[in-house]
């Protein structure tokens, strides 16, 4: 079995690549980078695909009629009559005969058959070439992927492409997706850390190699020149390392010491593919659009004043690709006010407008006078006023009052 690691291992991937060509490395006058993604989440059931999965010439219905809430999984006869399979009891279809029943088994414990589908998982891939050679970097949802898996995944990119270099793929070590290695299978080999049976679907990992294959040649079509940036960093975290992976050194009593780190990295890098900015208007340029008589529109965009001269003079004009919007409808001429004005402006629009339109009943420029909006507002309004009111009072109150208080500390007696 072979899982790959993450990819933070791209930066270098990239520097070795730009080795393979010393003149590339030393001039690189453009990047290309493209992206995609596409779903490794199993097919709901459908019984249309699986008669052409299983053919009833394979698998007759009448005798493995068990029900199944995923594609993918080879028929059974559910004897137990539990709604699942289970070894010993059920009767499964060996479509492809390979001495076990394909089913989904999750990768989150021994004999336990996926039920259900929280969120999509994924096979994710970039593309990235210097014009010489185009690397594929793919990472699947999944917990491992035999080396196997992963060649069938670069053949079928590279024969696709013939102009890939070299395909990574890696899996994401994800605990709740479909068995992908197997130990997870059933029944229960009573250590609890196996199944009897693999867990390996084999018709599901045949769509899992198929989607991954999709989204690395998909990568690669979509690849656009792009700005590369890279940084990298140590972040100041401590783990405590397992002893269970190969992880610290395992011989007491040698050198180095028991428990020394090795197999480790304690540095992050982070890689950015940025699309170039082409055919982009700068960030906070004036920008004006004009139209002409023949209907397209045109973007007028003035630099920023340090751009081209530094003058903000430089005026480039652009077509812009415009899609025209649907008519909107008519706005009503009335405005909301009161029941008088808004029944005289919907009469004076009816009567200066000659096309037919729905009746003021159906179409009204304002609520109508019992509306509850009415009341609600009088209420706002009556409020206000009553808080106007209240400030005025209380302004007249401070007023009076520091009057009184200059009156009183006017001395009327001398103090001898």
């Amino acid at each position: 079995m072979k899982r790959s690691g993450s990819l933070c291992v791209v930066a270098a991937l990239v520097a070795g690549l730009l080795a393979l060509n010393p003149a590339s490395a030393r001039v690189v006058r453009t990047w290309l980078a493209g992206a995609s993604a596409e779903k490794v989440t199993p097919l709901p059931f459908d019984a249309k695909r699986d008669l052409l999965e299983f053919p009833q010439t394979v698998c007759p219905r009448q005798i493995f009629g068990g029900p199944r809430a995923f594609d993918f999984e080879e028929p059974y006869a559910d004897l137990n009559h539990d709604g699942t399979f289970s070894y010993g009891s059920d009767l499964p279809c060996d479509a492809n005969h390979n001495g076990r029943w394909d089913g989904l088994y999750s990768s989150g414990g021994v004999d336990h058959l996926t039920e259900w589908v929280h969120d999509d998982i994924w096979a994710r891939a970039v593309a990235i070439s210097d014009g010489a050679h185009t690397i594929v970097i793919e990472s699947v949802t999944s917990q491992g992927l035999f080396i196997e898996d992963d060649q069938r995944i670069r053949d079928g990119v590279r024969s696709a492409r013939p102009g890939v270099t070299q395909v990574f793929v890696s899996s994401t070590h994800n605990e709740s997706s479909p068995d992908p290695i197997g130990i997870y299978g059933a029944p229960d080999d009573g250590t609890g850390a196996a199944g009897v049976f693999s867990g390996v679907d084999d018709y599901y990992i045949h769509y899992l190699v198929t989607q991954a294959v999709r989204a690395g040649i998909e990568a690669v079509d979509a690849m656009v020149p792009a700005v590369m940036r890279v940084a990298e960093f140590t972040p100041s975290v401590r783990a405590r390392l397992s002893s269970t992976f190969p992880t610290t050194d395992a011989v007491k009593g040698g050198t180095p010491a028991f428990g020394t780190p090795e197999a480790t990295d304690t540095k992050g890098r982070v890689l950015q593919l940025d699309r170039r900015a082409q055919h982009r208007i700068p960030v906070k340029s004036q920008v004006l659009v004009r139209e002409g008589r023949d209907g397209t529109l045109r973007v007028v965009v003035v630099a920023r004043p340090g751009e081209a001269g530094g003058t903000g003079r430089d005026v480039r004009e652009r077509l812009l690709a415009w899609t025209p919007a649907p008519p909107r409808a008519p706005k009503p001429r009335g405005l909301i006010t009161d029941s008088s004005d808004s029944s005289s402006s919907s009469s004076s629009s009816s009567s200066s407008s000659s096309s037919p339109g729905p009746s003021p009943t159906e179409d009204r420029s304002s609520p109508a006078p019992d509306h509850p909006w009415r009341e609600q507002h009088r209420r706002w309004k009556q409020e206000a006023l009553a808080r106007k009111t209240n400030r005025a009072s209380a302004g007249r109150a401070s007023v009076d009052a520091s009057a009184s208080l200059r009156s009183a500390s006017t001395p009327t007696d001398a103090i001898r």
